[in-house]
């Protein structure tokens, strides 16, 4: 079989936030280097076609048929993971959907999408029952029935439906202020296409925020923010914040059992193998309000936990090769 991979390096510490996009990669340094030549020894071993820099983004698409710029057939198996532009309908996305009409793409474009869009991946946990913040998605023309939604909420939070680190993410505390902020959002031509989205806010103890990492439907470990990463949020609220997009500033906690529990039925309402959880403590339990598509990869964390991250990612390729000869 011919298996080809896109794992970009990440980028390095020190460089501008505007390099952090599309392109680059979302393991760690000694991770990356280890998947890498763990594949190329499986690959010998068990005589796979391994194309380990298949960079799908260097490609045309020509009567729905993806064709690489170094000429590459299409493999058997595509398995990627690094950042694209999330935008829906994106070159890249739309690139991964066309290869997934001819091959095995995992993570599956589709479910990938689903997941990024805060919208689609909260409505969906919802209808399973997941534990997960109330939400609402409107156009301006609805203004007034959101009104009537937020009584008996302490307010709303406004956040971008694709984008994450906590960029764009604004605590509305009564509808005259939503209404003031959707009118000037409503003035810029565009901006409103896609919808307003909202989610409830709930008072917590930021203390008690937690981050579930979940590999192959097995949690590897929880981890919280050092104070350092929260930035105020309105008057009363704080949030995770992430100017550089490089994440880390994560420190190891123990779950509850019912943080566990959430996490993995959360994972698997999504069919994602390789996914994280932002969770917080209300009144009513803990409770989702983002799920990530990179989740925290934290070296220091696997080995604490006694893992190895290399063993762990690589082992969700192989499980997709062994699945292919069922």
């Amino acid at each position: 079989m011919k298996l080809a991979l896109h794992l970009p390096p990440p980028v390095q510490k020190g460089l501008p936030a505007s390099t952090k996009s599309a392109g680059i990669g979302r393991l760690p340094p000694a991770t990356h280097k280890g998947v890498h030549a763990f594949m190329k020894a499986y690959a010998r071993k068990h005589s796979v076609d391994l194309d380990a820099d298949f960079d799908y983004r260097h490609s045309i698409v020509l009567n729905g048929s993806v064709r690489m710029r170094q000429g590459n057939r299409v493999p058997d198996l595509f398995f990627w993971y690094g950042e694209l532009h999330r935008q829906a309908n994106s070159y890249d996305l739309s690139v991964l959907m066309q290869l997934a009409e001819a091959c095995k793409v995992v993570r599956a474009p589709q479910v990938y999408e689903r997941s990024l869009d805060k919208f689609s991946a909260l409505s969906r946990l919802k209808a399973a029952g997941i534990p997960c913040a109330d939400h609402v998605l409107f156009h301006e023309r609805c203004l007034p029935m959101v009104e009537a939604t937020m009584r008996g909420w302490e307010g709303v939070v406004l956040k971008p439906r694709r984008r994450g680190f906590g960029k764009g993410v604004t605590l509305i505390t009564d509808y005259a202020q939503l209404r003031d902020i959707v009118q000037y959002i409503g003035d810029r031509p565009g901006a409103s296409s896609e919808g307003i989205y909202l989610e409830r806010f709930y008072p917590n103890d930021i203390r008690r925020w937690a981050s579930v990492t979940v590999i192959r439907g097995e949690v590897m470990y929880g981890y919280r923010k050092r104070k350092s990463s929260f930035s105020r949020m309105g008057v009363r609220a704080m949030k995770v914040f992430d100017e550089s997009e490089t994440g880390g500033n994560a420190e190891l906690c123990k779950l509850t059992e019912t943080q566990e529990h959430i996490a993995l039925a959360a994972a698997r309402s999504l069919d994602m193998s390789i996914v994280g959880f932002d969770m917080i403590h209300t009144d009513s339990g803990p409770v989702i309000i983002d799920v990530n598509t990179f989740p925290g990869f934290y070296e220091d964390l696997f080995r604490k936990v006694g893992r190895d991250p290399v063993e762990e990612f690589s082992s969700v390729i192989i499980e997709e090769i062994e699945h292919l000869y069922d």
